[in-house]
């Protein structure tokens, strides 16, 4: 994201990227040293802690954009925020989030490491009021109501129930010894 975002402030926009979150302290640290540089310090703000639930929802309801760049996850509580905010996202192609997003309709997916697309998409959507409208109206239909949790607990169940005759056979090799 920090090598994407050096390409945005070579475009000359005016935009502020901020980092908000908790993780390990050796990455975080790596995170800032590297927002450190002289070509971004100005327009990155990192905000390493905690962020109570008031705060979180104050900071997306500010951004204009939100943007995922993980090179890996199994699940995003993240994005469900960004998606119930309604806000425009940019994300790394995962199957995380290509599950929920689709690139073009709702959302547009880069590959990771493409650092240029990343920062061509943001730039775009930043120069876009128009775009921005349309792909936040298009994230905010998703369905994340009481059908949502529905699906969610009949594929949790399915993979469960998938996974029983192991779990019954190992119980009964462990009852046996």
């Amino acid at each position: 994201m920090l090598d994407s975002w050096g390409k945005v402030q070579d475009s000359r926009i005016n935009a502020r990227l901020v980092i908000a979150g908790t993780g390990n302290s050796e990455y975080l640290a790596e995170i800032k040293a590297r927002a450190s540089r002289p070509e971004i310090i100005q327009s990155v703000h990192c905000e390493f802690r905690f962020l109570p639930l008031e705060e979180l929802i104050a900071l997306y309801q500010a951004c204009d954009i939100v943007v995922y760049p993980y090179k890996a996850i199994t699940t995003s509580g993240a994005l469900m925020t960004g998606i119930t905010q309604g806000k425009p996202i940019i994300a790394t192609r995962l199957p995380a989030f290509s599950e929920a997003l689709r690139d073009g309709e709702n959302a547009i997916l880069v590959d990771y490491g493409d650092t240029h697309t990343m920062a061509e998409k943001i730039v775009s959507l930043v120069n876009s009021p128009a775009s921005r409208a349309l792909y936040g109206t298009a994230v905010r239909r998703l369905s994340l109501g009481e059908s949502a949790w529905r699906d969610i607990a009949v594929k949790t169940l399915a993979c469960y129930r998938s996974l029983e005759p192991a779990s019954v056979s190992h119980s009964a090799a462990l009852a046996a010894q």
